[in-house]
């Protein structure tokens, strides 16, 4: 009884001093999982795959698309789809200061972690901090302290597991975007078995700082976007047309080709 008492203090306690995002991010990876299409974005779960089997020079997987292209839809179906890849996950937003924190990150995903590794979550209560601590860090030194030498002294994981950061763009201030620095300069350290997967805009100087990663940009008239497009409105006139127009095969193409082409 003793030990499970223990065992409950110290995650509470780790809970308490890290203040985990995972709970708030749960709340929006499910809505927008509930309005997800049936059938899109399968090339770019094909492409995270294929990634997460590469022996990757770089561990960091950038997807670059403009605004309602759904970038934040495929990082939702991600964490709700690759339960065995997928340890942790942040979603930035321009309107939640929380979100935009590079600590309130880095703590977040470090608390992600420590539930699914057993062995990491004792290197981080050995450590012994406290939310005072915590925000006397900077980004470099809690990045060390959290990640680089407890994650250093696990043993090798069979498989690539990958932390999801949605939405780089949105966490800009007066010019300076902490959590992109942190990406760049950092997150390369990570031990080999870890990938991470960004998503941003298209924006300078966004483009420039992750070049080094060689990032994919998914453009509106792409034709992998076009087919996704084409299943979601195939889908919503099956659903809305008349009866009439239905049993018009000839029609219903038509009718698809308009709206895909607006």
């Amino acid at each position: 009884i003793l030990a499970a008492v223990n065992k409950q203090s110290e995650g509470e306690s780790l809970e308490y001093v890290l203040e985990p995002m995972k709970a708030v991010d749960d709340q929006l990876i499910e809505e927008y999982v509930s309005r997800f299409t049936k059938g899109t974005r399968q090339w770019a779960f094909d492409a995270f795959d294929t990634w997460c089997l590469a022996d990757l020079k770089h561990r960091v997987y950038v997807l670059m698309a403009g605004a309602g292209v759904g970038k934040t839809g495929i990082l939702s179906k991600l964490a709700r789809d690759r339960l065995d890849i997928v340890v942790a996950y942040h979603f930035c937003r321009h309107d939640d200061p929380r979100r935009s924190d590079p600590i309130r990150m880095l703590c977040s995903l470090a608390y992600q972690l420590a539930s699914s590794f057993p062995t990491y979550k004792e290197a981080l209560v050995a450590l012994k901090l406290t939310r005072k601590e915590i925000k006397e860090f900077n980004v470099n030194s809690l990045f060390n302290h959290l990640f680089i030498g407890p994650l250093g002294n696990m043993d090798e994981q069979k498989g690539r597991r990958v932390i999801l950061i949605d939405a780089l763009d949105e966490c800009d201030h007066g010019g300076t975007n902490n959590i992109l620095k942190c990406i760049r300069d950092h997150f390369d350290q990570l031990p080999k078995w870890i990938g991470v997967y960004v998503t941003t805009r298209p924006e300078n100087p966004i483009t420039e700082k992750l070049k080094k990663f060689h990032p994919t940009e998914l453009l509106p008239e792409d034709q992998n976007n076009l087919n996704d497009v084409k299943i979601y409105f195939e889908g919503l006139l099956n659903e809305v047309a008349s009866d009439s127009m239905k049993n018009n095969a000839e029609e219903m193409t038509k009718g698809v080709n308009v709206l895909v082409t607006k």
